[in-house]
């Protein structure tokens, strides 16, 4: 289980309805195999929290919204759904760039 004083939660921009923030943190060293070997390093996780803004639900359904991302995520089509709470979610994070669009 991960401190959570060594968690590292960094504020990502550009989505419109929803407070999003990538969360990483270090593994504790993990045994390499069965039986001896030694520790595997530790390595960085991340995951994207998604936290819902208020007043939204007037303009879309987030059930909806939920199930259908539920739904593709279990068809591996965009990031995994990892876990709800009552106002968000939790998601795989996908390291990506927003490229420039021309037209």
């Amino acid at each position: 289980m991960a401190d959570c004083r060594a968690l590292e939660v960094v504020p990502l921009k550009g989505a419109m309805t929803n407070e999003v923030y990538q969360v990483c943190w270090l593994t504790a060293p993990a045994e390499a195999g069965a039986g001896a070997g030694p520790l595997k390093e530790r390595e960085v996780r991340k995951v994207l929290v998604r936290i819902y803004d208020d007043g939204v639900d007037l303009f879309f359904d987030r059930e909806d919204e939920l199930r259908t991302f539920e739904c593709m995520s279990r068809h591996d089509q965009g990031p995994r759904l990892l876990g709800r709470f009552p106002n968000g979610r939790v998601e795989e994070f996908i390291h990506a760039q927003v490229g420039a669009y021309h037209v």
